[in-house]
């Protein structure tokens, strides 16, 4: 008897830190970019200046050198690829579509203020002048590890949100499911999961200034949770019967 009054402690305390264990994998953020809210926490990966931190690109453009290292374009960012780190989903990849272009390229927009990220045209080893998402056009996001994405935040030609009563309608692609969403609208109706997300050009051209997500915990890190809570309810029974 003496050996199982001490055995339920241990096996709640054994229990209590696996369920301890596994929230950290569950919500990997923290940070100056993550927000926390009564209904969760999540992270805001900014692509525009003024920003507490602009995300750090590290892809790079022919796998040499920055395109916008000199000439008209110095100062900003893009390349064929653009990588940045993210708190909440690790590396996420960002990479530019054209009907109309053989090689597109991501352009980062640094100055002026709210931009974002926009789709360029690469002609030899020069850009065109147009930084913005338009028709035929279209910018994805790849996340290493699936997110939960609340929304986005678009910025028109002006570098200013745009109005709800003028807001185009974009074309969202999730692992090949569509959506309509509008460039007004700052948060989604519903949270939208998946790894990879293309937003396509719409009638009214655009920058791609932020998008806010969260993690969505793996399989097995639900299983371990589940596991921890269910042990602690058992283990507490036993103790009100004992």
């Amino acid at each position: 008897m003496v050996m199982s009054v001490a055995f339920r402690p241990a096996v709640r305390s054994a229990l209590m830190v696996a369920l301890v264990c596994a929230w950290p994998l569950a919500h990997a953020a923290d940070g100056s970019s993550v927000v926390s809210t009564p209904e969760g926490s999540y992270e805001e990966l900014r692509f525009y200046t003024p920003a507490s931190s602009i995300p750090t690109a590290v892809g790079t453009a022919q796998g040499s050198s920055n395109l916008c290292t000199s000439g008209a374009n110095a100062g900003q960012v893009c390349a064929e690829t653009l990588g940045f780190q993210s708190i909440t989903a690790g590396l996420v990849t960002s990479y530019g579509y054209s009907e109309t272009v053989a090689t597109p390229v991501v352009y980062q927009n640094l100055t002026p203020t709210f931009a974002g990220l926009g789709v360029a045209a690469l002609n030899g080893a020069s850009i065109s002048g147009d930084t913005s998402v338009d028709q035929a056009e279209g910018i994805s996001l790849l996340f290493a590890n699936p997110v939960e994405v609340l929304g986005f935040t678009f910025f028109d030609l002006n570098h200013q949100a745009f109005a709800p009563g003028s807001a185009p309608t974009l074309q969202l692609i999730v692992d090949e499911r569509n959506y309509t969403i509008n460039a007004a609208d700052t948060s989604l109706l519903s949270s939208i999961k998946g790894k990879e997300f293309t937003l396509l050009g719409g009638a009214t051209s655009y920058y791609l200034g932020a998008v806010r997500i969260a993690a969505v915990p793996e399989a097995s890190t639900l299983a371990l949770m589940g596991l921890g809570l269910a042990g602690i309810v058992l283990a507490g029974r036993r103790q009100r019967r004992g």
